[in-house]
């Protein structure tokens, strides 16, 4: 049995009723896991099955070791999805992801009414993790789209209505489950059989920013953040020098994806989430996103969520895929105009099958 820890919110006598209130709601929403009175039990039957799942993927490992199994770094190097690795070495990443069975995710902004085949390159190698037993996450950022991230822009964004964006988030939710329910699919017919360590799962950031106060973020972050660093990433340096400048939002972006790598990291079920898989574009978010992580998990006020050891097998990292190009090297995408979409309705099934080079390419088929 594992009781959360119960902390006094009794307030000093001398503060009003109404002052009272606020301060308990205050309290209770800036620290949910310690001001509660809520009981989790974890049973003997979860703690077996845990225990397995880290047994048998010790003998994967030593499988590894003996040359008995391929690693899952050189799979996806194999296939063509490994462009850079971000946080360490690509042998540092090797050896992370054959004694651990980590978490990774992609995230997908919701700017466009449906995804398009330029997102599949990074989806597509979350997917080979997942059937070989990886814990995997497709995060919709439905809270960050509200922002828009400048990379590989001069101009800002046009601005777009909720109704929209939750318009998008709803359509590609689904896309999302339809996938996964293909990787099932294909999976069990290639003779991947699904197991009880398996974890996948689509999220969306609004489930943590609907309910975080700002002051927080500057609490866990604020300190660790320079803003010169931050100033001297290409995608601020390119916005400022050669477009309409920067604005706080924008700047802001790399931040909040941070948080959300983080929230991830130390909530997600078993392991939590240590990788983060994007596009080659997306390289100075995800090094943004890892010194984010490594500063709060280093530098927590609350000591249940403090690593005082720099263990290696925690430290978070990540990957870029190949970016999705037309034959003169153009970057297919919405704001290339060029987008090859997953909704029939947008591309029709035979403009998509027809597309070259063809997407077979990248499953491996």
């Amino acid at each position: 049995m594992v009781t959360a820890r119960l902390v006094s919110l009794r307030p000093a006598p001398w503060v009003c009723q109404s002052c009272q209130r606020h301060l308990r709601h205050a309290r209770q929403t800036v620290h949910p896991p310690v001001a509660t009175t809520q009981k989790r039990t974890i049973t003997r039957k979860y703690q077996a099955r845990t225990k397995d799942a880290e047994e048998q993927w010790q003998e994967r490992y030593a499988e590894i070791r003996n040359g008995q199994r391929q690693s899952m770094l050189d799979i996806l190097q194999e296939r063509g999805f490994l462009n850079a690795v971000a946080g360490g070495s690509q042998q540092n990443l090797k050896s992370l992801m054959d004694q651990k069975r980590i978490g990774a995710y992609v995230g997908i902004d919701p700017t466009a009414p449906s995804l398009h085949v330029g997102h599949l390159v990074p989806l597509m190698a979350l997917f080979w993790m997942y059937v070989h037993g990886f814990q995997s996450v497709t995060l919709i950022g439905g809270a960050t789209a509200s922002v828009g991230d400048p990379t590989g822009r001069t101009k800002d964004r046009e601005s777009m209505s909720p109704h929209v964006r939750k318009a998008n988030m709803v359509t590609m939710h689904y896309q999302l489950k339809a996938l996964w329910m293909n990787v099932e699919k294909y999976g069990r017919k290639y003779g991947y059989e699904y197991e009880w360590a398996w974890r996948r799962a689509v999220a969306n950031n609004n489930m943590w920013w609907n309910k975080l106060p700002f002051m927080e973020i500057l609490r866990l972050l604020g300190p660790g953040l320079r803003v010169g660093t931050m100033l001297g990433r290409d995608t601020a340096k390119n916005k400022m020098e050669s477009g309409d400048g920067l604005s706080f939002a924008e700047f802001s972006y790399p931040v909040l994806q941070a948080y959300d790598w983080w929230n991830m990291y130390h909530t997600f079920q078993l392991n939590g989430v240590q990788l983060q898989i994007g596009g080659s574009d997306q390289y100075g978010n995800i090094m943004a996103g890892i010194e984010a992580v490594n500063y709060i998990r280093k530098n927590h006020y609350a000591p249940e969520h403090r690593q005082e050891t720099d263990d290696f097998l925690k430290k978070p990292m990540g990957f870029t895929t190949p970016l999705l190009t037309t034959s003169s090297g153009e970057k297919f995408g919405k704001s290339a105009g060029n987008a090859i979409w997953l909704d029939k309705d947008m591309t029709s099934p035979f403009d998509l099958s027809s597309f070259d080079p063809p997407m077979r390419m990248f499953v491996g088929t």
